[in-house]
């Protein structure tokens, strides 16, 4: 412990005089964060807009997202749980969370965010088994996958960023092999409703290759939830491919 000590206390002039070189930023505010702040400085950490997603098994964005289902499969269909950090709200500077991870190539805030994800995550999973006993563990996490070109030119997959810390706190396996993304689509920012459905139409698949024997509880994983189109086209072939009897969640960093 003594040695830890002395190497902090080394460390901390460093890091002081890098932080005058080259000042850390909240990517919130654009305000310089502090000697102990990491990624978001502690005002817009304890004013950012939380979902509580985690108390409440039946919220709004699971039920925008089961309506979808609901619309294809009249038949007995699990709840499809769902959960996102924080409200993505277009007037604020909390947009830049993502926005950050998807534009800037800012991987350590991305990481940073995701694994506050992940641990409200591990409390999602276990207040629904209090309203659905029955639900078993997440045994994949899976990411929406990015078509090639995209991934190929952007050099990483935002998705896959939060799906790994995600997967790291559920110990459960990260599932980049189930879906492939056969479209290059537009992106979704400027589009409305009914183009954003169109848009992701029949973009994904089940990749061929991959099984899906022995597995009870995907998590599909994306950066914002909006209307919902994206992981719906993602939940409609893994659905076709396992039947009813495969449990599909979905969590976000951001949800409109």
């Amino acid at each position: 412990m003594a040695f830890k000590s002395s190497l902090q206390s080394v460390a901390e002039p460093f890091a002081a005089v890098a932080d005058l070189l080259l000042p850390r930023l909240c990517v919130v505010c654009g305000c310089e964060l502090g000697r102990k702040e990491r990624h978001i400085c502690l005002d817009c950490l304890v004013g950012m807009p939380l979902t509580y997603h985690w108390l409440k098994p039946e919220n709004p964005m699971a039920d925008k997202f089961n309506s979808l289902i609901a619309k294809d499969y009249d038949g007995p269909e699990y709840y499809a749980l769902a959960t996102a950090l924080f409200d993505f709200e277009k007037g604020t500077g909390y947009r830049h969370i993502t926005h950050n991870l998807k534009y800037r190539h800012n991987i350590p805030a991305g990481r940073f965010f995701s694994r506050m994800l992940a641990k409200q995550l591990v409390e999602t999973f276990g207040n629904a088994r209090v309203q659905f006993p029955d639900i078993p563990p997440v045994d994949a996490v899976v990411p929406v996958p990015l078509h090639w070109t995209r991934q190929l030119s952007r050099g990483y997959n935002q998705a896959e960023i939060i799906a790994s810390e995600i997967a790291s706190e559920l110990k459960a396996p990260l599932r980049k092999d189930l879906l492939t993304r056969r479209q290059r689509t537009h992106t979704q920012t400027s589009l409305n409703v009914e183009e954003k459905k169109a848009n992701v139409s029949g973009a994904f698949a089940v990749n061929p290759k991959a099984s899906l024997n022995g597995l009870r509880h995907l998590l599909l994983v994306d950066d914002v939830f909006t209307t919902g189109s994206t992981l719906y086209n993602c939940f409609r072939p893994l659905r076709q491919a396992a039947g009813p009897g495969l449990r599909i969640s979905i969590a976000t960093l951001g949800a409109v």
